[in-house]
């Protein structure tokens, strides 16, 4: 039995098997990443809660209330339609406030020298700013049912606001032990500084 003659010119044709090369993944511009957090449902609410944080105990009355229930749920239910669920309500906080803690301080030369004294008071307050307690806010009422940041996430927390790792985790400690109550008292503490907080705490 002969073969038959294959022509010099026949080239294999690739295997369909073959698994085809990956596309190149592009990452989002600024733009759009601004595009997407400034059209989120929920970031109306941040900016709300953020002027809330900032308007003296005094003048708060004065400004907008925040949502009803049912109004909070309509905005729930609007931030997890397709177009919006690649943001999630954790990853709004932190692009929202990356924005405002970029954003340019903009003062005049007659706000320096009045200034000069609260920023030596930052500084011997071991730099705790009204931006980093906004983004440590923020961060634990994002995390209100377990606010308890782990080690990478302390240290992520530390950079942004510029303090240090243990300054995030006294923060953190104090504002779970005035104002938040666990719904499980049985739960294991997640470092050994909530364990001691638990122990001595009446």
């Amino acid at each position: 039995m002969t073969l038959p003659n294959v022509s010099a010119a026949y080239t294999a044709r690739p295997s369909a098997s073959r698994a085809a090369s990956p596309l190149p993944v592009l990452a989002p511009s600024p733009a759009a990443i601004l595009a997407l957090v400034r059209d989120h449902p929920l970031y109306g609410l941040l900016q709300r809660v953020f002027v809330l944080l900032e308007t003296p105990p005094e003048a708060a009355a004065s400004q907008p209330s925040l949502p009803s229930k049912r109004e909070l749920a309509k905005l729930i239910a609007q931030a997890q339609a397709p177009a919006h669920a690649i943001v999630t309500p954790t990853l709004l906080v932190f692009l929202t406030l990356q924005l405002r803690m970029l954003r340019p301080n903009h003062k005049t030369s007659d706000d320096d020298d009045t200034s000069m004294l609260e920023d030596d008071k930052k500084l011997k307050r071991a730099r705790l700013t009204r931006r980093s307690n906004e983004f440590m806010t923020a961060w634990f009422l994002a995390h209100k049912g377990n606010p308890y940041p782990s080690a990478k996430e302390r240290n992520e927390i530390a950079n942004t606001t510029q303090l240090s790792e243990l300054q995030v985790r006294n923060w953190f400690a104090n504002m779970r032990k005035r104002h938040w109550k666990p719904q499980n008292a049985d739960k294991k503490p997640r470092c050994l500084l909530d364990l001691v907080l638990r122990r001595s705490s009446p």
